[in-house]
């Protein structure tokens, strides 16, 4: 499974960071033990419904309050 995530944008009225999360996954319990983890900052999920190749892709964008943001590239996002 590979997990890739880059910074979308910063909401203007609110603290909040929104991100784009790219996952591929082979199984479908990978996608989910993912989506359960970040459950309670997910904003939407998209899903490929493309059963071709040997990885199959989600696009994830979740909302995070500034405050809890880590800026640095090797510390984790949350």
């Amino acid at each position: 499974m590979e997990i890739t995530v880059w910074r979308w944008q910063s909401e203007v009225e609110s603290d909040t960071m929104a991100v784009k999360v790219r996952i591929s996954y082979e199984k479908p319990q990978e996608l989910h033990t993912v989506t359960e983890m970040l459950k309670p900052i997910i904003k939407s999920c998209k899903a490929d419904k493309g059963e071709n190749g040997r990885y199959k892709k989600a696009y994830l964008e979740v909302d995070i309050s500034d405050g809890k943001a880590q800026k640095g590239v090797n510390s984790p996002l949350i």
